[in-house]
């Protein structure tokens, strides 16, 4: 006899034709766990959409916004621009906050974001020439009072020309005013 939560138990036993088997009981085992993993789910799927959490989440350390956009299943990053599955991203927020400079998401650090939402096609609330996907970026909250800010400037040159970039993102929290 074998259980889980019970001391094994081996015996032989004769039983003639007319007997029922004798009652077994199993003593109760004590066994000591060296360790319980507990395992999260960072990546929640819903239909035309997935969402990641990105509290805790190992691949946010050390990178930046884009960096780590760069990693998430179906989407890529190729100079300055997003691709949802090869196709450019129509639109990107930060906060419900629409970013016109996608050089923001090299300033902002991985580790201020609380989630990232990816959605394959825009939809019906969208105008019929932006077919790309949306990319929804969610900060953590900053606690009242608080403030964060940085600097990031960039430069290359081409065969074109030559190019300078330069982003300030700053977010602030006086009470319940979040700028």
């Amino acid at each position: 006899y074998d259980h889980l939560a019970y001391e094994s138990c081996y015996r032989t036993v004769e039983v003639p034709e007319a007997q029922t088997l004798p009652d077994v009981i199993l003593r109760p085992a004590s066994r000591h766990i060296d360790e319980v993993v507990v395992v999260a789910r960072n990546t929640e799927y819903r239909a035309g959409r997935y969402e990641v959490n990105m509290l805790g989440n190992p691949i946010v350390r050390n990178r930046s916004v884009m960096q780590v956009l760069d990693l998430l299943p179906g989407l890529r990053v190729s100079g300055n621009t997003l691709f949802i599955k090869g196709t450019p991203v129509s639109v990107v927020y930060i906060d419900d906050r629409l970013v016109t400079d996608l050089g923001e998401l090299s300033a902002l650090r991985a580790e201020d974001v609380k989630s990232v939402e990816v959605q394959n096609k825009t939809g019906a609330a969208y105008s019929a020439t932006t077919s790309g996907g949306i990319v929804r970026i969610r900060l953590k909250k900053l606690a009242a009072g608080s403030f964060y800010g940085n600097v990031s400037s960039s430069a290359s040159v081409s065969r074109d020309g030559y190019s300078t970039g330069l982003a300030l993102p700053f977010s602030a929290q006086c009470g319940r005013l979040g700028i």
